[in-house]
């Protein structure tokens, strides 16, 4: 998932530090033999997330990691409610419209975010975990979560037709001549 990846990019990056000033130390450009060393150092510093050492934390009991469990996930669900973005509450029978996931590298970005389906909620499905968010069920079958759905309302909609083909330009545009720039002739 993109959060374990940023934790493991996270910890590369804190290795590769102390890496870097193991070899400035002793003056040497060879490293794999100080390697554990290196990592044992860091999993025996307090992490602040956890306020435990990741040594310690693997060597604990079973009431010391679900103390912690449970720290962190009151933790999570709390800066979920904080930064929650506010969107309108959707129902069963609501129209929507789902939020294009776009690859920029694959196609050129469409003048509108949104697909122009209008599907129905069918369904919503609550989170197991508080930290979780609720799935909606739509009338294609896909679950999607509320940060890319788009409420419509039907009642008030107008649908315009579709341009057949696109306009022709009325004259040409006159082409440029190529001027050299003279500061650097």
């Amino acid at each position: 998932s993109p959060s374990t990846n940023g934790q493991i990019e996270r910890f590369n990056g804190t290795l590769k530090r102390q890496i870097k000033a193991h070899m400035r130390r002793h003056n040497t450009r060879v490293y794999v033999p100080a390697l554990q060393g290196l990592v044992d150092a860091y999993n025996d510093v307090p992490h602040t997330t956890t306020k435990m050492a990741p040594s310690a934390l693997h060597r604990g009991t079973a009431r010391e990691v679900n103390d912690v469990s449970n720290r962190l996930q009151q933790k999570a669900a709390k800066a979920k409610r904080q930064h929650r973005r506010q969107y309108t509450r959707l129902a069963v029978g609501d129209h929507v419209r789902v939020a294009r996931l776009i690859n920029p590298t694959v196609t050129p970005k469409p003048s509108t975010f949104w697909e122009e389906n209008i599907l129905e909620v069918v369904g919503i499905v609550e989170p197991k975990a508080q930290w979780n968010s609720t799935t909606f069920v739509l009338s294609d079958d896909r679950r999607v979560t509320r940060d890319r759905l788009q409420k419509v309302d039907v009642a008030h909609l107008v649908r315009l037709p579709r341009a057949t083909r696109a306009p022709e330009p009325t004259a040409p545009r006159p082409q440029r001549a190529h001027r050299p720039n003279k500061k650097y002739m």
